[in-house]
């Protein structure tokens, strides 16, 4: 993600995700995120006494598992932010760093 430093202003890119839009730590992430959240709604729809098949509960597992893919990425999003607001700028080295 794009970030701007506090002191002298410059952007850069920065933490998980970097510049180019293709690049394999978004495939990678992605996976990771929907396999976690699919894992779990299966696993919550056994525990449950569901099951993810038919009409009725494929789409009620798929909202289930939107909505943890939301939770996954808004955790790390918000990570991602405080990791980097320790990080020092390349450009300046001053430390304190914030999403643009």
């Amino acid at each position: 993600m794009r970030y701007r430093c506090n002191n002298c202003d410059a952007t850069q890119w920065r933490g998980l995700f970097p510049e180019p839009a293709f690049h394999i730590r978004y495939v990678i992430f992605h996976g990771i995120a929907l396999g976690v959240c699919g894992t779990c709604t299966k696993i919550l729809f056994g525990r449950l006494g569901y099951k993810t098949d038919g009409w009725r509960n494929g789409l009620a597992s798929l909202g289930v598992c939107a909505v943890l893919m939301l939770g996954f990425y808004g955790v790390a999003i918000v990570t991602e932010a405080f990791v980097m607001a320790v990080r020092p700028c390349r450009k300046c080295g001053s430390v304190g760093l914030r999403l643009v």
